[in-house]
């Protein structure tokens, strides 16, 4: 099965893309804005209504945590553990599958998190992307360093991926004033990647 989104509607397939089947998690139009996977069948979405989950590739959701959230990422150290950037009020954390939500609390200046990257070799990083620029926390949210080299600009719109390891790489795409691929490992400088 293969689970896209296209404005603001979850798309899947189940014969390789060929043909398509769109809906809204939780019924009538609530907007979907990231979705993360994670495990085999297990997917998590951020949405206008709150963070879903489904078990079962998509087939069906349920609400897992009420507000309205622009990102969701999985934690790669931590089976089920997944971090929530929300439209106005910092971060939700969940450390397992079927564990409890809680508020990270954070300051203004990362109050919306647009994009948000879980891990990347540290399993207490985060990174975040919003209208201020690319920012990383070290501490699990506590505090929070902005990016002075690479991807740092207002209104940018970007999305981040990692890959696994010691050394992963965090990706971010800027469409703003200085657009562009830039990347990160170990948040050691921002290098342009075209």
């Amino acid at each position: 099965s293969v689970t896209a989104l296209r404005g603001g509607a979850v798309r899947q397939s189940t014969d390789g893309g060929h043909t398509w089947v769109e809906y809204y998690i939780g019924g009538g139009t609530n907007y979907t804005w990231s979705i993360a996977r994670t495990g085999q069948t297990q997917l998590a979405a951020a949405t206008a209504l709150g963070i879903y989950v489904s078990p079962d590739n998509g087939a069906t959701w349920s609400l897992s945590y009420p507000g309205a959230f622009w990102s969701v990422a999985a934690d790669p150290a931590v089976p089920g553990a997944l971090v929530a950037g929300s439209l106005s009020h910092g971060f939700a954390r969940r450390p397992s599958e079927g564990g409890q939500w809680t508020l990270l609390p954070v300051d203004s200046s990362v109050a919306a998190a647009q994009r948000v990257l879980v891990g990347g070799g540290t399993p207490s990083r985060l990174v975040i992307a919003n209208s201020a620029g690319v920012m990383r926390s070290t501490d699990s949210g506590v505090s929070w360093t902005e990016s002075r080299t690479g991807p740092v600009a207002s209104g940018l719109t970007t999305k981040m991926v990692s890959s696994a390891g010691a050394n992963a790489k965090v990706f971010a795409y800027l469409a703003a004033a200085t657009d562009g691929l830039f990347a990160t490992t170990q948040d050691n400088g921002w290098q342009r990647q075209d």
